[in-house]
């Protein structure tokens, strides 16, 4: 399944700046970029979230994360397409 930033945002009760701002350190990079360059998350991203939100990962104290995928390796397209916010 996959979700938009959206609806991750919502779930995870962060901003969609912030998950952008994930995004850009390579925290938390999306599993899926659309051709029109929306981002999707799938399950195991989520998973990922929960994991750095357990460990009290915060703006500026993590640049990278070893789990996170440069933008230009995202698989196209999500297989389950987006889900509605």
């Amino acid at each position: 399944m996959t979700y938009t930033i959206g609806k991750v945002a919502h779930m995870a009760h962060v901003s969609v700046r912030t998950l952008h701002y994930y995004d850009t350190i390579g925290l938390l990079n999306p599993s899926y970029e659309t051709a029109s360059g929306y981002r999707l998350y799938a399950d195991s991203d989520l998973e990922l979230l929960q994991q750095t939100e357990d460990i009290g990962v915060y703006e500026g104290r993590l640049e990278t994360h070893p789990a996170g995928r440069p933008r230009d390796q995202r698989r196209p397209g999500g297989s389950d397409g987006p889900q509605s916010v």
